[in-house]
């Protein structure tokens, strides 16, 4: 089974579809319904869903990062491009991008994040986007943040914002990557794009 998606061709992993309300039941249905009549229904939901014990607390990490946390929209969609142009995830940019134009990214920084410099322009990016980036960048590559590195998400977002970032850095630097890596194939001789 497969589809076509912004960056290319998808396989789905053997045995798995993308799943509705239609051929779910119980919470996974309902959830996917509500999902559904609001237009949320992502790819990765509709794959996750033939997982039903996972399904719902992953719609509400999901939901809670992307509707409850306490690091600013902004932000969180420049640290997402970022993470998307950097792991070579082309689902997440397909997935961000308009949303990032929702909460005011501009094309001309959409631009520069999609060339992937390590350092973005102070003169596009506000100081907590190029900050988020920057601490994305540490947690990545070191696994960890050094004391002055909390401090400064701690200035920046205050605790709950701090935390919301290293779990955005998580989600969407190492854990989305990696599920739809695993569930959403690509043909081997087919490469994810790079800036």
């Amino acid at each position: 089974m497969g589809g076509e998606r912004p960056g290319g061709t998808w396989v789905w992993a053997a045995g798995l579809g993308l799943r509705s309300s239609a051929d779910t039941e119980g919470d996974v249905q309902r959830v996917l319904g509500k999902l559904e009549a609001r237009d949320l229904d992502e790819l990765i939901v509709r794959l996750v869903a033939n997982s039903p014990n996972v399904f719902r607390p992953f719609v509400l990490l999901a939901d809670a990062l992307l509707t409850k946390a306490a690091l600013p929209p902004s932000d969180r969609e420049v640290l997402i491009l970022h993470l998307a142009v950097k792991l070579g995830a082309d689902y997440e940019w397909s997935s961000h991008e308009p949303l990032a134009k929702k909460v005011g990214i501009g094309d001309p920084q959409i631009a520069a994040l999609r060339r992937g410099h390590e350092e973005l322009d102070p003169t596009l990016f506000a100081p907590s986007q190029r900050l988020a980036v920057q601490l994305s960048d540490e947690l990545l590559d070191t696994g960890r943040w050094c004391e002055s590195s909390w401090q400064a998400a701690v200035d920046a977002w205050g605790q709950k914002g701090a935390l919301d970032l290293a779990f955005s850095v998580a989600w969407w630097g190492a854990f989305v990557p990696s599920v739809m890596g695993a569930l959403a194939l690509r043909p081997a001789t087919e490469r994810v794009p790079s800036p």
